[in-house]
């Protein structure tokens, strides 16, 4: 069995020593702590997966004005810029 420790001032001491009171926060303490960790890491997968959407994004984006700013073509009796709607 691992004796559990807690550190405080730079002295480490057997958590055993502690009454319940401590023993009960410094659970809560180490339960909360890992719970900001795997938000962070979360929020991190989130934040890459927003980065890479806009990145995909900007190049759909980019290909389609490209694509608008091709000069303007023949379409039926009328000279239509690609990308805008027909008039019927």
């Amino acid at each position: 069995m691992t004796t559990k420790t807690i550190t405080y001032n730079g002295q480490i001491y057997q958590l055993d020593n502690f009454d319940e009171k401590v023993g009960q926060l410094v659970s809560i303490h180490e339960t909360w702590k890992a719970d900001v960790v795997k938000e962070r890491l979360a929020l991190a997968k989130t934040e890459a997966a927003l980065r890479s959407l806009e990145s995909e994004l900007a190049v759909l984006v980019e290909q389609q004005l490209a694509v608008w700013n091709t000069p303007k073509v023949e379409q039926s009796d009328e000279v239509v810029a690609k990308g805008q709607p027909i008039e019927p």
